[in-house]
């Protein structure tokens, strides 16, 4: 049985710390990371390179790219209101250079997606936008390792002062505002001495433009910060990460472009920049979004078929006719349309009297169809023209000075029933 000690949580603590006094409690080993001091970059050297986001009012979210140069410290913020892609990113890092007049030597860069493609024990492959970037700039590269303050710890905590020092102190709504504000600020902050250095940043990049290299032109100067060119090919849907969003089938073999804002993808005609279509984003991965309001609409191609019937071989059964076949073959309507069109043709000249005959016999039959019209055309055709037939619809061999019999309708209707199942028997 433990007795309690009298005492409380301050003599228990007094008692501890006499124990570690005395020494009979040895102190634990510090195994923290050891820093070296990075030694002076010399000007015109390195610019570092990071991002940041912060939520500003109406829930809006902003992203930013930090850019410090190493030596005069002097700070440069792109900001927009979705993530940065590899061409944004491009145009964010020449915005830089027009503004301190002229290139460095090196970029350093954290292992950002939107520059690095893949990193295999320090075999770099940067993203195909970013290596052209690179070559048209005639840049160095420098990807810092992960977690490793000593390289990029600058660049960490200008983001980390953006965020406290600009964002925390406004109430910002709109994209417009960030943009005008920040720029401002930027340029008060360039001017305050440098806590480490104990220097200002915009004296310091005077001393320091005359060691960059001149600016080049360069293909990221045009692109829009705003927006990202596509180009439409033969299927209606605009790519966007590992999904699909569709588009009019107007703009197929075209180009359109699109940005994304709160997890919306607008998209707009690149030659009139009205927006087309809006979606939400789909979280998950390989998804095809479908919009009703894009569907394909039936070709109606079948009407002017259905038109040309009317004009060419109006009788009064005609119309009932057709709308049989087109309800009955919705699919295909204009094939079997065309089609009797073209035997109709090969038939010519057509008694209009006959015609209205046989479409009659089709109604009454329901044979709404190219098989059930050519049928009964040649069974009444044959009840017309006797002798230039050897056999009657029954396939019976007329005797020799026998008068044909004439036949109601009524065997007409039962013989192509009969054709109709010796037809549909052989399909089998």
């Amino acid at each position: 049985m433990v007795i309690q000690l009298p005492g409380n949580e301050q003599t228990l603590r007094n008692y501890v710390r006499w124990l570690r006094g005395t020494g009979q409690v040895p102190k634990s080993e510090n195994k923290g990371r050891i820093y070296e001091f990075v030694d002076g970059i010399p000007p015109g050297k390195q610019l570092i390179v990071d991002f940041g986001e912060q939520k500003i009012e109406d829930g809006i979210t902003i992203h930013f790219m930090c850019m410090l140069l190493r030596f005069s410290k002097f700070l440069f913020v792109v900001v927009q209101d979705h993530k940065f892609n590899s061409a944004e990113a491009c145009r964010g890092l020449y915005l830089c250079f027009k503004r301190i007049g002229g290139r460095v030597e090196v970029l350093v860069i954290d292992q950002d997606t939107v520059f690095i493609y893949e990193e295999k024990y320090g075999e770099i492959i940067e993203t195909q936008t970013f290596s052209a970037f690179l070559k048209e700039q005639n840049l160095s590269l420098f990807v810092c390792r992960k977690a490793d303050p000593e390289s990029k710890g600058g660049i960490e905590k200008s983001v980390q002062f953006v965020k406290q020092n600009y964002f925390s102190a406004r109430k910002l709504h709109t994209l417009q505002e960030a943009r005008t504000g920040i720029a401002a600020w930027q340029n008060r902050k360039n001017v305050r001495i440098e806590r480490g250095t104990y220097q200002i940043p915009v004296e310091q990049l005077k001393v320091e433009q005359q060691f960059l290299q001149p600016l080049v032109p360069s293909l990221y100067a045009m692109v829009e910060n705003d927006f990202i060119i596509y180009e439409v090919k033969d299927m209606p849907y605009v790519r966007y990460k590992a999904n699909r969003y569709p588009v009019p089938r107007t703009y197929c073999f075209s180009f359109v472009k699109y940005k994304v804002i709160n997890d919306v993808i607008h998209i707009y005609d690149i030659k009139t920049g009205d927006k087309i279509i809006q979606h939400e984003i789909d979280k998950r991965k390989g998804i095809t979004v479908k919009a009703p309001e894009l569907k394909r609409e039936p070709s109606d191609a079948w009407k002017a078929v259905a038109t040309a019937l009317r004009v060419k071989y109006f009788s009064k059964s005609l119309d009932h006719f057709i709308n049989g076949v087109c309800k009955e073959h919705v699919r295909y309507r204009y094939d079997q349309l065309k089609a009797i069109e073209r035997f109709l043709e090969s038939r010519k000249p057509i008694d209009r009297e006959f015609l209205e005959q046989v479409f009659a016999a089709c109604c009454n039959q329901c044979a709404y169809s190219i098989a059930g019209f050519e049928t009964i055309f040649t069974l009444l055709e044959k009840e017309m023209h006797p002798s230039d037939f050897p056999l009657d619809p029954l396939g019976a061999k007329p005797l020799s000075g026998v008068k044909v019999q004439q036949r109601g309708l009524e065997s007409y209707a039962k013989a192509f029933r009969e054709l109709s199942a010796e037809h549909e028997g052989g399909q089998r």
